[in-house]
């Protein structure tokens, strides 16, 4: 098995898994980090710009954050601004590393199925911690509470 077929699933199941590891704030900026700077090292400059003319949604994800930065600069809070464009800055890495990457459908298919399962296990890990809770505290707003 090449590098490339461990190391790219491998970092996107790890940057999925960070989203339900709410003590792993600082992994979850680390794994995308690393997400893309592989993204970037993984091909040339030259085939980047033939994906992205090949990838008509990429032209639509790149509008959007035009134009978020354009209400960031006619915006008169600048301070909300700036904090609801930092929540989006994933929008912009993202189209222009990943969304630029050759992915094989092998690949594809074993990252979706891994991120099933890691979705599967975190559901069910939260059921067990809501029934528990329940049974100990004896309130059942911990089985219908979000």
């Amino acid at each position: 098995m090449k590098r490339r077929e461990i190391i790219l699933p491998g970092l996107f199941l790890l940057f999925i898994l960070s989203f339900f590891l709410s003590f792993a704030v600082a992994l979850k900026v680390i794994v995308m980090v690393l997400l893309v700077l592989f993204a970037f090292a993984d091909s040339t400059f030259k085939q980047k710009i033939l994906l992205f003319k090949e990838r008509k949604y990429l032209w639509f994800m790149l509008a959007f954050i035009i134009a978020l930065f354009a209400s960031f600069l006619l915006s008169d809070n600048r301070s909300d601004a700036s904090r609801s464009l930092q929540l989006r800055l994933p929008l912009l890495l993202f189209p222009i590393s990943v969304g630029l990457m050759q992915i094989t459908k092998e690949m594809r298919d074993k990252i979706l199925l891994g991120t099933a399962i890691i979705v599967t296990i975190s559901c069910l890990a939260s059921l067990v911690f809501a029934i528990s809770q329940y049974l100990q505290k004896n309130n059942s707003a911990w089985l219908y509470n979000d």
